[in-house]
């Protein structure tokens, strides 16, 4: 059984690849240096729905999983007897892990700021994954630099001029651990910062974008 996945949308870091056929593609690249067949694709989700049910026998109190990372999702343990859209006959188990999707939720009781508002009306799909865009990595850091942007023109808090690297959509992530070659790790304690292009940057990249005013 062969198995064919598209994208919908262009909001990952896999650029064009909107109504495309990843598998397809990534066996083509395969081939051109090695040989071998594409297996499958691992995303956030999987690992998570897989590893619910262990927990439990480990654990019966556990009630969900939950990934905090570039996105964010979560999956509980549900009775498969209260799944509505459930057909044929019921697991041994009676139970379902049901996978929730949550980044995409939104309510009127978020929190969001003025910069969490502002990033998701200059993002790829507005009024959309906004749980997600206020609390995972991929926005973090953009939040970080909208704020200290702010921070620099209202209160001079990088002296009299502003870096010219806060002006431009960027994100921070540490680096440290990956190069961290001391005894015992010693350079973790010492973490340093480096800048890289920014997610709205990345996914827009061969569509020409209006420049985005400096936040006031």
């Amino acid at each position: 059984m062969g198995i064919k996945w598209r994208g919908v949308r262009d909001t990952g870091s896999f650029l064009d690849q909107v109504r495309k056929n990843w598998v397809a593609d990534c066996e083509k690249s395969i081939d051109l240096e090695c040989k071998g067949q594409y297996r499958y694709s691992q995303f956030e989700t999987f690992p998570q729905n897989v590893k619910l049910p262990y927990a439990k026998v480990d654990n019966p109190d556990v009630v969900a999983a939950v990934i905090l990372g570039t996105g964010t999702n979560a999956a509980y343990v549900e009775r498969a007897n209260a799944i509505p859209k459930w057909q044929g006959l019921l697991p041994n188990s009676g139970e379902m892990v049901i996978n929730m999707e949550w980044g995409n939720f939104r309510s009127s009781y978020l929190p969001l700021t003025e910069y969490d508002q502002s990033l998701d009306a200059e993002s790829l799909n507005p009024g959309e994954q906004i749980i997600e865009k206020i609390i995972s990595g991929m926005y973090l850091g953009e939040i970080v630099r909208r704020v200290l942007c702010r921070m620099a023109e209202e209160a001079n808090f990088f002296g009299d001029n502003i870096p010219q690297s806060l002006k431009l959509h960027s994100y921070f992530v540490r680096d440290t651990n990956n190069r961290d070659t001391t005894n015992k790790l010693k350079q973790e304690h010492q973490p340093s910062c480096q800048q890289r292009q920014s997610p709205n940057q990345e996914y827009r990249r061969g569509k020409p974008q209006k420049p985005q005013a400096q936040i006031k």
